[in-house]
């Protein structure tokens, strides 16, 4: 049980990464939920009141063991178990291309991930949005624009997640009336 904290939760934090970048993906994280009104600390300390679940979509993906791709489709139960066990769950927020293509696999929606972010529209399933975002670490920010398009990666980030945070509200005021747009 140990192995499951804090610490492995945050397990990218070491630097472990071929970017060396540390604290600065989840702090990244916390920017970006400060943004849409969730206050979560480094440390850890308002994840679990700030109304957001966010995890790595590739439950089973472990240094050295592959592909994203690989680690995406064995994590389809979990993500089934966390939304059945989720009924008042409103939106999923993909942290980047993997997490989002392995929702739309494991939802059978043939939506792909930068269609769905270029539009800031979330794509509906059911009682939930599911919302294409960069994944928040550097090589995500760096992806967020496509080739030699003049535009700021990070400005498009915080634009994704304005719009996530606009739909939450449009979400929470309508409680998902099929009626209203998000």
């Amino acid at each position: 049980m140990a192995t499951h904290g804090p610490k492995a939760a945050w397990r990218h934090n070491d630097g472990d990464s071929p970017y060396t970048i540390g604290l600065r993906t989840n702090a990244n994280l916390c920017r970006f939920l400060a943004m849409i009104g969730r206050r979560v600390s480094l440390d850890g300390k308002g994840s679990e009141e700030c109304g957001v679940l966010y995890g790595n979509a590739c439950f089973f993906l472990q240094e050295g063991n592959g592909s994203p791709d690989r680690g995406a489709a064995a994590s389809k139960p979990v993500f089934e178990f966390v939304i059945s066990k989720m009924p008042r769950l409103k939106a999923i927020g993909c942290l980047g291309k993997c997490a989002f293509d392995g929702a739309m696999s494991w939802l059978e929606l043939p939506n792909t991930w930068r269609a769905q972010i270029d539009a800031r529209k979330p794509v509906r399933y059911k009682n939930l949005l599911i919302f294409a975002l960069a994944h928040p670490g550097q090589r995500g920010i760096n992806n967020r624009v496509q080739g030699a398009v003049k535009l700021d990666p990070v400005a498009e980030i915080e634009a994704d997640w304005r719009a996530l945070g606009r739909a939450l509200r449009r979400v929470s005021r309508h409680q998902m009336d099929p009626s209203h747009d998000v």
